[in-house]
């Protein structure tokens, strides 16, 4: 079967995916959102107008996994809510959207896959990689513009919630610490207005009966809410689109021969120490990459105060991590003591990708997940991971684009 690895990650992750649904599926009638609300009063009797105001705005169990999850830190939903709301809301409102997202990145790759080995003539071919390429750096440009311009509005944003005595007093009964961010002010104002996100593009906070109500910045909030909704998703989309088929025309191997990816991994074999050192410390997609983790690693360690048990197991989990991703370096280095040949290209590609990988998951969690430990404002909530995330994707696709 051709292109094994690609069908059997497809299969793994979608196999994931079914079951982590399944799960929180099995999970939502256990969700009592009436007993949860009552918990939050429980939690702190100063909630109790605030739970009655957002009781008749929760629709049902899914919207009430959104509702925590947007207002309250992971280690806030643990201490109030019971262990079954916890997970429930964590994979509905976290795990199952980015896993789905991966999934369908796949699936478009196995479709695109499909689509190329099947056509026959060269010069249609060279038609779909021209769509590709040329539709992958012109949207991947657009997504950088349009992801800068929301990160600048969306602090704007934050600073017209900042100002609101009630969000504020809300959110610091709820969580630990005084300082909260863009995106957990606009959903806990969503949940106090009887709007929808996109009524709220429209009529603004005016329905929550909050004291900025009056004279909030509405076209902001249009500004943001469309950026965020409409123009991110769609762009994001295209990248997905046009790098699967990009991706496709890299890795077919139409007419039965090896495909231009498996000649690449090939192409560079190295066997003395002295070619080891200088092909991985010249490298400067390595380096760049390597720059992105570190950073993504230390950053989180400098900010927080090592005074909750959050902030002390993100430390001890990055750790951990660190060392565990340069694995490809340390593993091709006792090849070359033992005096064994490997692939260069090969193992540069796994170790770049872990790195890319792996600060992925650590800016996610850390700015998702702990953004309660963080005690961040939404610009470097946003600033950094894009800018970490967005390095690090030049430097993979740098090192296949340009490294012979």
């Amino acid at each position: 079967m051709k292109h094994k690895i690609v069908w059997i990650l497809t299969s793994v992750v979608g196999v994931i995916f079914t079951t982590l649904l399944i799960t929180a599926l099995c999970l939502a009638p256990t969700v009592n959102v009436d007993n949860e609300l009552e918990n939050l009063v429980k939690f702190n009797a100063g909630l109790a107008n605030f739970t009655q105001q957002v009781n008749s705005n929760i629709s049902n169990r899914f919207d009430f996994a959104y509702f925590i999850f947007g207002v309250e830190g992971l280690f806030t939903m643990m201490k109030i809510h019971s262990f079954n709301v916890v997970v429930f809301a964590v994979l509905w409102s976290y795990l199952l959207p980015l896993i789905g997202i991966l999934l369908g990145s796949l699936l478009m790759v196995s479709i695109c896959l499909i689509i190329v080995e099947r056509i026959k003539r060269e010069y249609k071919y060279k038609i779909m990689k021209a769509c590709g390429k040329y539709g992958m750096y012109s949207s991947f440009g657009l997504l950088i513009v349009f992801s800068i311009a929301t990160i600048v509005v969306i602090s704007l944003l934050e600073k017209e919630f900042r100002v609101s005595n009630d969000l504020n007093g809300v959110l610091n009964l709820i969580n630990v610490g005084t300082v909260h961010n863009g995106m957990t002010y606009l959903v806990t104002a969503k949940y106090l207005s009887t709007s929808t996100y996109g009524s709220l593009m429209v009529n603004g906070i005016a329905s929550s009966g909050l004291d900025i109500a009056k004279n909030f910045n509405v076209a902001l909030l249009t500004t943001t809410l469309s950026l965020l909704m409409v123009v991110l998703p769609i762009l994001f989309i295209i990248v997905v689109t046009t790098t699967s088929i990009w991706i496709s025309t890299f890795i077919s191997n139409r007419g039965n021969g090896l495909s231009k990816f498996a000649r690449w991994l090939g192409n560079i074999r190295i066997d003395s120490r002295r070619e080891f050192y200088g092909a991985v410390f010249k490298n400067k997609w390595f380096i760049i990459a390597t720059t992105m983790l570190l950073i993504s690693a230390i950053f989180p360690g400098i900010v927080h105060g090592y005074e909750r048990p959050g902030q002390i197991f993100l430390t001890v989990s990055t750790i951990i991590i660190v060392p565990l991703c340069f694995l490809p370096t340390l593993i091709s280095w006792l090849m070359i003591i033992n005096v064994k040949r490997f692939n260069y290209n090969k193992v540069m590609f796994l170790q770049i990708l872990i790195l890319a990988i792996a600060v992925f998951v650590i800016q996610i969690n850390v700015w998702v997940l702990f953004r309660e430990e963080m005690q961040m404002p939404i610009s470097v909530m946003t600033a950094l991971p894009f800018v970490t995330l967005t390095v690090t994707s030049v430097a993979l696709f740098g090192f296949i684009k340009w490294q012979h």
